[in-house]
């Protein structure tokens, strides 16, 4: 049996944190400077392409202090006979990653797992966000991310329904969210992603 290596989107992320007295990120976002937001009800996230099959293993949503609904993040791929997609539960009580993430595991029987692969081609990465007083938090696009060579981020995404999405600006992301996956031991590409 090949070895797995578990890999999420991002080698990098360029986070702004968020300055309460000033009403506004630190670095500001480089697009858009319009900072965190709660004032959109619907999907955000990014339009990701994937270059090589890989497993699903998780999704993520970048968790801010004091985030207390449970959003639900979505997965959903482009195919010529209508979108497949998945979708999974992230609770406000999960912990989070090193870069701010916290996550949502699928779990799969071993059947299943053979086959869930994510073929080469076009992805949206979604979380449902709640408009209002109370709400959380998520940062508009102007995010800069460095992908793994598996896939690419190629545009923020937003929408008040899965089948009525938006583009945003190219190579950022809503949220930011992001995806965890296997990658098969020894079939690592380039370890930058050629633009």
């Amino acid at each position: 049996q090949q070895q797995q290596q578990q890999q999420q989107l991002f080698q990098h992320l360029a986070l702004a944190s968020w300055d309460w007295h000033l009403r506004t990120c630190d670095p500001a976002p480089r697009d858009l400077g319009s900072g965190l937001r709660n004032n959109f009800g619907g999907f955000v996230g990014m339009k990701i392409e994937i270059f090589r099959p890989v497993h699903p293993v998780a999704l993520g949503r970048w968790r801010y202090d004091g985030t207390v609904e449970t959003h639900t993040l979505s997965l959903v791929q482009e195919t010529p006979g209508g979108n497949r997609s998945w979708s999974l539960k992230l609770d406000s009580s999960n912990r989070v990653d090193d870069l701010g993430f916290a996550w949502a595991v699928w779990t799969f029987s071993s059947s299943d797992y053979d086959a869930e692969m994510l073929s080469p081609g076009m992805y949206y990465v979604l979380s449902e966000e709640f408009a209002g007083t109370g709400t959380d938090y998520w940062l508009d696009q102007g995010v800069e991310v460095t992908e793994q060579p598996w896939g690419r981020v190629v545009t923020a995404v937003y929408g008040a329904s899965l089948t009525n999405l938006q583009a945003g600006l190219h190579h950022t992301a809503f949220g930011p969210v992001n995806l965890m996956v296997q990658v098969p031991a020894g079939e690592v590409l380039a370890d930058q992603v050629d633009r």
